[in-house]
């Protein structure tokens, strides 16, 4: 089986749409289908074979017409985007920062894991941030999303992401929205282990609809994945897949 085989179908420009390419060429149709900045993706310490320290994939957006008064609006759509875990114990935890990160939040609350949808639970998220709402506020949610993990088995579990929402007077990078996925490994091909190439695939099919989803239903003005350490995340796809293949 093709790590790749459809990927290539998942151009996050509804317009393109590539016939699966002949084997020796499926890796490099693929990263052009990804979305176009994922060959900027950062800071990779991570090797399959020689495995010292997983790096983290983030998603920054910036926003048109991004300001206080949108900023909550934006933030409720990007969660209704995101499918929240069902296999969770805990629900979203909303936490809200002025300043900087290093201040205490503002505001600190739990949600039910058995509550309501997505959609709604966006809803409930942001009513209860409506308040503390300002130019200079950060709005974060820990939560998890349910993505293949190899435990001595493959299992669909929670794995944890963060999602945040920057005002323009907010302390940070400058991006508006980010969600912070987490340790790269859980969307690489993990060497001699039976499966891997599929669970890690279904992965990063989640991850590549979530990305096209948000281009879809926000003013994306421009987005970029991108990790911590500086190495190339869409060359390091490629080589672990190569190489598993020709194994």
């Amino acid at each position: 089986m093709n790590f790749f085989s459809r990927v290539a179908e998942l151009a996050l420009d509804e317009s393109v749409r590539l016939d699966p390419p002949p084997k020796a060429e499926i890796v490099p149709a693929i990263l052009l289908a990804l979305p176009p900045d994922l060959d900027q993706v950062c800071n990779h310490l991570f090797r399959v074979q020689s495995k010292s320290v997983s790096d983290r994939l983030y998603l920054s957006c910036w926003l048109r017409g991004f300001s206080e008064s949108s900023m909550l609006r934006h933030f409720e759509t990007l969660l209704g985007l995101f499918p929240f875990s069902k296999l969770a114990a805990r629900g979203p935890v909303l936490r809200v920062y002025a300043i900087e990160m290093s201040e205490p939040p503002l505001l600190e609350r739990e949600f039910d894991p058995a509550g309501p949808n997505a959609t709604s639970i966006a809803s409930v998220i942001a009513q209860a941030a409506r308040e503390f709402v300002d130019v200079d506020c950060c709005l974060e949610v820990e939560a998890g999303w349910d993505l293949w993990q190899w435990k001595g088995d493959w299992k669909l579990a929670p794995a944890a992401v963060t999602i945040l929402c920057f005002g323009p007077g907010f302390d940070n990078d400058s991006d508006h929205l980010r969600i912070e996925f987490g340790p790269d490994f859980r969307f690489l091909p993990i060497d001699g282990v039976e499966g891997s190439l599929r669970m890690s695939r279904s992965n990063l099919l989640s991850l590549l609809h979530l990305v096209g989803d948000i281009e879809r239903a926000l003013p994306v003005e421009r987005r970029r994945i991108w990790s911590e350490s500086g190495a190339n995340f869409a060359e390091l796809l490629a080589e672990t897949v190569a190489r598993l293949e020709v194994n």
